[in-house]
């Protein structure tokens, strides 16, 4: 006789009625555990009063009920366990009274981080220090995160390779895209962020570092829902955006949509100094960008059938980065010469994305779900160089125009269909396949003078083809051991051509990625993770791509034919004691890519920065995160990682070199609830020496402030100052004593800046309760 488990192991029910015994229906009852008051679920009863909760984890619980016109119920405290697996609450009756005109909303506040079973989820909802920020500065201020601004590239636990998805849809983004999209979404638009490092196998293979899923704000409620914010501010010049969300639900159309404009035109700085044997040189770049940014997202969801749901979504964003920059090149060996650069860059993005989606529910629990895709892009970044050298002396020895032009439009197509089915009440299993289809242009112009430089110009043309398929299995072994298996193969064919190599990349590469998850309750308030992966990170079609811009005669950047694609093993470790998490985690890595990469040849004294592959790369942290609750009024959130990194770097020229790193981070944030509706907020990070392949990163840290004040209808009026000492910036540093090589470059693109921001919601409020009603107005025609 074999005995089935419940995944749902406990039971909460009663029924609510008034003081004339008469049913309640469509009252809110949330439950909570008795030691912390933390959320664990809600749910509202039906017409007829009765109600119903499932909870998997045995504790000791109480449940609240409020509803518009009633007075507030609590009950008392109530313990559940494999001797008490259920609670069912006899007559629960709610006395007239309350408030009759505003609507009482029990309010569970939800905590900072929360860590499950393969992902760290940061709840943003509401906080002083995200108001006003774009989606990338919240996420360089997230726990394990890394922001490279210089290099245009994102990690997480050291490494590199994340795919960011926005309502669980992967975006397909080129990093250069990717961080100006970020860069003009809107932080109130935000409700969570989930940090996915040990990704499961309906998840893509790409991507060592894993997932980042931000998961926007949505309203379940019917009628007309909305919110918007507006911020100004300055630091070394303006910035400012504005963002607004509409929800309508009626029936079976639910209509959402958002819209974000950004305005930055914050200075910035970069340094690059070069020493390469007896040869100096010396660069300042004063930069004056102006960024437009604007972001639309469009969608519907009709309810097509009882079971079966249609979705369609538009979305996409217009970038306009302009920039007027001042160079002054020294360069040293026999003699002095001084060049000083007038030049105008512009970087202009427009994307368009199209999605439409179909998911029907079985009675039997299962889910059948597709997905088709297509996304466009396209990338004009046109360079002036205006340049004057002049010897030691100050006078002009040569005059000359340097004209670089790179446009870059392409395409992706994406057909994905997912499968998922209860095989039991313990064990629930998935099937899925996807293709994605993707078509990349680059075409460069190097002009001299008005005179093209052949070896400088190019045109290629990359197609790249990805066919996937997975199966998954997720098992509820007891009430405290759960297992989630998954195998994962992916085919990709890739071809590369350039007009002047002609084909440069014929691959064809197949390969498995098994992953694992085992989760273990110890108790109600310990339990144990353990997972591993097994990961591909291909190289973004933008760094594959040749193409050169120049930063001085001989230093510019290029990109990289060679990249080959990396596969990584990462096993994990997490132990959760109430909400405090601690994680171990290792990562082995064969060929590692990274970006801005210093490559020099002696002989000619140049330099070009390039992404490339290193040979292999070893990745160990262990992280730490938990609250300090000191009072009601004052809490404080800290996440502390190490992290232990070697790397082996290959170069035709300088052979093979060694890399080791060890460093820490630490995230803290900190909120003080003060009297009449307002809160303090302080937030920031320090992060000791990191390494980047052959690059060293410097110490850098960020402090940010802000101060908001709750308004009536819940609306918000914040002020922040972010990086309040002015400290973020990026100093990266390659020594190579044996071959006399040392370069320092710096990049201070991050200000302190002051920020005021207003955000409110609006719509009818009680729409939903009136629908509610409905039923009610039945009855009266009845009697009529």
């Amino acid at each position: 006789m074999t005995t089935k488990i419940l995944v749902a192991q406990y039971q909460v029910s009663g029924k609510l009625v008034d003081a004339n015994n008469e049913p309640l229906g469509f009252a809110n009852i949330v439950t909570y555990i008795k030691a912390d008051s933390s959320f664990v679920g809600g749910t509202t009863s039906d017409f007829d009063g009765n109600f119903s909760l499932s909870i998997q984890m045995e504790n000791t619980y109480f449940i609240t009920v409020s509803m518009i016109g009633f007075e507030n119920y609590q009950s008392e405290p109530f313990s559940l366990n494999r001797m008490n697996t259920s609670k069912k609450f006899k007559n629960i009756t709610l006395s007239e009274g309350g408030l009759e005109l505003e609507e009482v909303t029990i309010t569970a506040k939800k905590p900072i981080f929360e860590q499950k079973i393969d992902r760290t989820i940061i709840n943003l909802e509401n906080r002083v220090a995200t108001a006003g920020a774009t989606a990338l500065e919240v996420l360089e201020q997230s726990p394990g995160v890394i922001i490279n601004r210089s290099s245009g590239s994102i990690g997480m636990l050291g490494k590199e390779g994340v795919n960011v998805m926005i309502n669980g849809k992967l975006n397909y983004m080129p990093n250069d895209a990717l961080l100006q999209f970020l860069n003009g979404l809107d932080a109130n638009s935000i409700l969570k962020i989930e940090l996915i490092t040990t990704p499961p196998a309906n998840l893509d293979a790409q991507g060592n570092a894993g997932f980042i899923n931000i998961v926007l704000k949505a309203n379940p409620d019917e009628g007309l829902q909305g919110n918007y914010a507006i911020t100004g501010g300055f630091g070394r010049g303006v910035l400012g955006n504005g963002s607004i969300n509409l929800n309508f639900r009626k029936g079976k159309i639910n209509l959402f949509g958002n819209y974000a404009y950004t305005l930055n035109d914050q200075e910035q700085f970069t340094s690059l100094d070069r020493t390469i044997n007896s040869f100096q040189s010396s660069l300042t770049s004063e930069r004056e960008p102006t960024r437009n940014n604007q972001n639309a997202r469009l969608g519907m969801d009709y309810q097509i059938g009882k079971n079966t749901t249609l979705g369609v979504l538009f979305s996409g964003y217009m970038n306009k980065w302009d920039m007027d920059a001042l160079n002054t090149i020294v360069e040293k060996e026999e003699s002095k010469t001084k060049i000083v650069s007038q030049n105008r860059e512009d970087n202009d993005w427009q994307h368009l994305q199209s999605n439409i989606n179909i998911v029907h529910q079985f009675k039997n629990g299962a889910t059948f779900s597709t997905d088709l895709d297509y996304l466009y892009y396209n990338n004009e970044n046109p360079t002036i160089y205006n340049q004057t050298f002049k010897d030691e002396n100050g006078a002009i020895i040569n005059e000359q125009d340097v004209l670089s032009t790179k446009t870059t439009p392409f395409d992706i197509s994406v057909g994905k269909v997912d499968f998922s089915t209860p095989i039991s009440d313990n064990i629930k299993f998935s099937i899925g396949t996807k293709y994605v289809l993707s078509n990349f242009e680059n075409d460069v112009l190097v002009e001299e003078n008005s005179i093209p430089l052949e070896a400088f110009t190019s045109k290629s043309n990359l197609k790249e083809n990805i066919l996937a398929a997975y199966s998954e299995m997720d098992y509820q072994i007891s009430n405290k051991f759960r297992l989630k298996s998954g195998l994962r193969y992916e085919f990709t064919d890739t071809d590369l051509s350039s007009s002047n190599e002609g084909k440069v990349i014929d691959r064809q590469f197949g390969a498995f990625f098994p992953s694992l998850f085992f989760n273990y309750k110890i108790d109600p308030n310990n339990q144990l993770n353990w997972s591993y992966s097994k990961r591909i990170n291909r190289p973004a079609f933008s760094d594959m791509a040749p193409f050169i811009i120049f930063l001085s005669p001989n230093t510019s950047f290029g990109g990289n034919t060679a990249l080959q694609p990396a596969i990584a093993h990462t096993f994990q470790i997490d132990y959760q004691f109430k909400s405090v998490n601690f994680s171990l985690k290792y990562t082995q890595e064969d060929s590692t890519i990274v970006r801005f990469q210093n490559r020099f040849d002696p002989s000619t004294n140049t330099q070009i920065i390039i992404p490339d592959n290193l040979r292999e790369q070893s990745t160990f942290s262990t992280s730490i995160a938990f609250p300090i609750d000191i009072s009601d009024w004052l809490n404080m959130r800290l996440f502390g990682i190490y992290i232990n990194q070697s790397a082996i770097s290959v170069d035709e020229k300088l052979g093979i070199q060694d890399f080791n790193q060890n460093y820490f981070r630490f995230n803290v944030s900190q909120s003080i609830k003060l009297p009449k509706d307002f809160g303090i907020e302080l937030s920031g990070f320090y992060q000791r020496t990191s390494l980047n392949g052959n690059v060293k990163f410097e110490p850098q840290g960020v402090l940010n402030f802000g101060i908001q004040k709750k308004l009536n209808n819940n609306d918000r009026i914040t002020f922040n100052i972010n990086d309040l000492f002015n400290s973020l910036k990026a100093v990266g540093v390659t020594d190579l004593p044996n071959e006399n090589i040392f370069v320092t470059r710096t990049y201070d693109f991050s200000q302190r800046t002051f920020r005021l921001t207003y955000s409110a919601s609006f719509g009818n409020k009680k729409l939903k309760e009136s629908r509610k009603r409905s039923s009610v107005n039945e009855e009266k025609k009845r009697v009529n």
